[in-house]
This record gives structure tokens, C-alpha cells and sequence, in this order.
């Protein structure tokens, strides 16, 4: 596995703006595509695309609760 390390001073701001990539339909479509699947879900993949931008929102709004 490879690893590599990276310095942020909000590392968990990035590591969102990471995750953010796979909210995209299309690119949680290539990623399946990647790893052998072919027969792919539209369901599944909005599905996935939900979570995460929800997840994403979650996130966000739980630093503005004092």
C-alpha cells in the first residue's frame, strides 16, 4: 500500500475536500469502473453520492454549534 504524508494546517478540512471528490456521480462511476465494476447501479451510485455529500454537511455544520 502506498502511503504518502501530508502537511496541512487544517488536515481535516482536506481530508473532506478529498472525500468531497467521490460525491460526484461520475467520478464514484469511474472509481467502481476501477475496480471491476462493470454493472453498475445508478441507484447505488446516487445513493453513494448522497451520503457522502450529506456526511460532508454534517461535517461543516458541527462546527457551528457552540
Amino acid at each position: 500500500m502506498n502511503t504518502r504524508k501530508i502537511f496541512s494546517e487544517s488536515p481535516e478540512d482536506d481530508l473532506w475536500q478529498l472525500i468531497a471528490h467521490y460525491s460526484y456521480p461520475n467520478n464514484i462511476s469511474k472509481y467502481l469502473i476501477s475496480n471491476g465494476m462493470s454493472n453498475q447501479d445508478t441507484n447505488l451510485i446516487e445513493n453513494i453520492s448522497g451520503s457522502i455529500s450529506q456526511a460532508k454537511e454534517y461535517y461543516y455544520a458541527s462546527k457551528e454549534v457552540k
